[in-house]
């Protein structure tokens, strides 16, 4: 985070607030400290004058857009925080920028693993050039293992094997604890460049002493089991000396068992499938979580006996992602902050005694929606037959403001 210099003793800030839009599928990298008026990261493409930039900023995001962060482990960007979300942030131009992945896949559900694969990544590096990671070297390209969306063009990584077995020995289960210790989950030795999900789990106790472990998610691309610390939680003073130990024989073997795009594409108004080219990769399965708001609506029965002239308000809240995960693999979504689902306001005024015609407003799009929302059906008393609106999905346009610290 930055240190907020607005307001100090001595300091003037005289530069504008910079607003720009971001259309769905857009992203705007946070530009770096620079000693080069007029240019962001070398960049002169927003012919900026008069400006020396200090890598720290304000930044404020519309409803749609997001900060994210780049992993340098699983080569891919990550969200942190929610839309609309405003605070001080400092950026090294290169690993922060601020995306509007509305009507965009922004993760995958594993329906099915398939089997017969090499273990290792195939994708793409920060640069965007595709890459194949084994045993933790590098060939440039990639040929082995590929993933083609039918639609809006993103690009995919993907991990094949390299999760533990979630069997977790208790070795030893320490004394006092008062409170169920914390785990963390260490890389292993020699994982080195190879792109891994380190695993996660949590203990119960028994008489003050650790007595099982359950494994929230087996992790992915591993070359060897991981090490846990214990860790007691505040406010715990005597507990300690538990030891856990991970079963050194790795699972899910030639299967994949972990997917996220490099890119996420242009924005789509409908789910993407995905066409997998590789040794063993037939009966791979893969469904894409989607970033979609709400664009309208239509009216599919009209239903009969309503009022001309009337509004009804209509919120649609969240749906679940569809689809169950793959045996074996126990973390179906990457990320807690996947998606932040806001419920969509539209509003839907009648111009006759049926909804045909209707005018339907969209108040907010709503955001964070896996795929399209339920059927509405606008409730009106002396209906005889139940009008019923079917949404429309997409992308949204949005725009985000900097104030450069």
């Amino acid at each position: 985070m930055a240190f907020n210099k607005i307001g100090a003793l001595g300091y003037n800030n005289t530069l504008p607030t910079l607003a720009m839009s971001l259309s769905a599928g857009e992203v705007f990298l946070l530009p770096a400290g620079q000693g080069v008026v007029g240019t962001f990261n070398s960049s002169s493409n927003l012919a900026l004058t008069g400006w020396t930039l200090n890598g720290q900023y304000i930044v404020e995001l519309g409803k749609y857009c997001i900060i994210q962060y780049f992993d340098p482990v699983l080569l891919i960007w990550r969200s942190f925080g929610s839309a609309g979300a405003t605070g001080s942030f400092t950026s090294d131009g290169t690993n922060y920028r601020i995306a509007n992945l509305t009507g965009c896949p922004v993760g995958a559900l594993i329906t099915n693993t398939g089997s017969g694969m090499t273990n290792g990544f195939y994708g793409y590096n920060a640069a965007g050039s595709a890459v194949v990671i084994q045993s933790g070297t590098v060939t440039a390209g990639n040929s082995t293992l590929t993933v083609a969306a039918s639609a809006g063009s993103s690009t995919w990584n993907v991990i094949v094997g390299g999760s533990i077995n979630t069997t977790v020995t208790v070795t030893a289960g320490g004394t006092n604890y008062t409170r169920a210790p914390l785990l963390v989950f260490n890389p292993p030795v020699g994982q080195g460049s190879q792109p891994y999900v380190l695993p996660t789990g949590y203990c119960t106790l028994s008489s003050g002493a650790v007595n099982a472990v359950t494994v929230v998610n087996a992790g992915s691309g591993l070359v060897s089991a991981p090490t846990i610390t214990v860790i007691p939680q505040p406010g715990d003073t005597t507990g300690g000396g538990a030891v856990l130990t991970v079963n050194s024989t790795l699972t899910n073997s030639g299967q994949v068992t972990w997917m996220a795009p490099s890119y996420n594409g242009t924005a789509l108004t409908s789910t993407p499938t995905f066409t997998f080219t590789g040794t063993g990769t037939g009966s791979v399965a893969v469904t894409a979580i989607m970033n979609y708001t709400v664009t309208g609506a239509t009216p599919t029965t009209v239903g009969v006996a309503y009022t001309s002239g009337i509004t009804f308000s209509q919120v649609l809240g969240g749906n679940p992602v569809p689809g169950t995960v793959a045996t074996g693999i126990t973390d179906p979504y990457f990320d807690t902050g996947l998606l932040q689902t806001r419920p969509a306001q539209l509003t839907i005024t009648t111009t006759a005694t049926t909804l045909s015609g209707a005018t339907i407003s969209v108040l907010d799009a709503g955001y964070g929606f896996p795929t399209t929302p339920p059927l509405m059906y606008p409730l009106y008393q002396g209906v005889s037959t139940q009008g019923v609106v079917t949404p429309t999905v997409g992308g949204q346009t949005d725009t985000f403001k900097i104030i450069s610290l």
